[in-house]
Formats: C-alpha cells, structure tokens, sequence
C-alpha cells in the first residue's frame, strides 16, 4: 500500500520505508526545515525539544523491533514497556557511552544534556538584547523541575541519561538518518542482549 499524500508515513523507520524515495525526499526536507528551526530556538529549550522527538522515535524503533512474531497486543505492551522507561534508557545511555562506539560529537551531546547543559552547537540560537537578554537568562538559571517520582538525586541523574539518550536520537534523526539508523542497531543489540540475559543486569539496569 502506498503511503499517503504529503508523506506523513515518513516517521516509519527508514528500514520500513524500502521502494519509497519520495517519502525519504519529503522526510529530508522536514528534518532540514525542523532542525533550521531548532538552531533558533534558545539554547536552553533546545535540549527538551530534541528529547521531546527522540522519545516518540525512542518507542517507535523499540514497538517495530517487537512487532515480529505476531502476539497479543498485551504481549507488545510487556515487551516494550521494558525498554521505555527512564531506568532503561539511562542503562541504554550507560551502555553506549561504555562501548565506544558514539562519535565525540554525539558523547558530548550526551554527556551535556545528561549533565543539564545546553547541547554542543547550541549557540546558534536567537539573541536578545536588553530585557529580552535578561529574561533569556533568568530562564536559563531556572532549576529542572522533576516529577515526584524523580525526587531524590538519584532519581533526577536517572531521568537526565534517559533525556540525553532521547536528544541523541532526536539530533541524528534530523541530520543524518543513515547515523541514526546504526545508532539504533547498537541500542537495538543491547535490547536483546537485556531480552536474552546475556548482557548483564550492572550494564542494562
């Protein structure tokens, strides 16, 4: 079946998306015109928006990894929910870093946004002067607020990995699909590694 006008199938992951080249055309141009928009965006925002899609990307590779054999749909929701939730994208997060395989540039992404800083490039955001600076500022200085459940600092350290792990996936989705495509096989190999027991529980959790 032929995906709709317009391309909005486009968020399918590109393994999906074989014999469909104007649906890639049209995913390129989104992402270009999405991350030129992102590269306005003040640096303090630019991290939440990059998780904000990494997340929805984060469970769709995961829900299509599963999809295969066929099973209840109670059965899709056990085995996903095992590898969306924070704890396991920060183990996820830990995992990558450990096994040397990310770009510098994609480490740093990371470790920056893991550690509540702007991501590496992020100056490219609008400028303001005078009490537009000021407010700028007093936003930036603004502590994270947590959701309950992520109280203690262990929690909130917890919370920052799985949102860094998110950002990544959100930066490489709209500047290099290809990238993005071998990152997630190397989450994807360490989701069934976890599934199998033969990545240990100190690595995956």
């Amino acid at each position: 079946m032929p995906p709709p006008r317009g391309g909005s199938w486009c968020v399918v992951p590109r393994a999906r998306q074989s014999g469909w080249g104007h649906c890639r055309r049209d995913q390129r141009r989104c992402c270009a015109a999405a991350a030129a928009a992102l590269r306005r965006t003040q640096d303090h925002a630019r991290a939440g928006n990059l998780a904000f899609l990494g997340d929805a990307l984060w469970s769709l590779y995961v829900r299509n990894h599963f999809l295969t054999p066929p099973k209840h749909v109670s059965k899709y929701h056990q085995a996903v929910g095992r590898h969306v939730t924070a704890e396991a994208q920060a183990a996820y997060y830990d995992a990558l870093l450990a096994s040397g395989k990310l770009s510098s540039s994609e480490a740093e992404l990371m470790r920056s946004v893991a550690g509540g800083s702007s991501p590496p490039g992020a100056s490219g955001g609008s400028k303001a002067s005078g009490a537009g600076a000021g407010k700028q500022q007093q936003q930036q200085q603004q502590p994270q607020q947590f959701r309950k459940r992520f109280a203690s600092p262990a929690h909130q350290r917890v919370y920052m990995k799985a949102t860094a792990l998110e950002a990544l996936v959100g930066q490489l989705h709209l500047t290099d699909g290809d990238r993005l495509e071998e990152v997630m096989g190397l989450c994807l190999a360490l989701v069934d590694g976890r599934e199998t027991g033969s990545v240990s529980s100190g690595v995956c959790y």
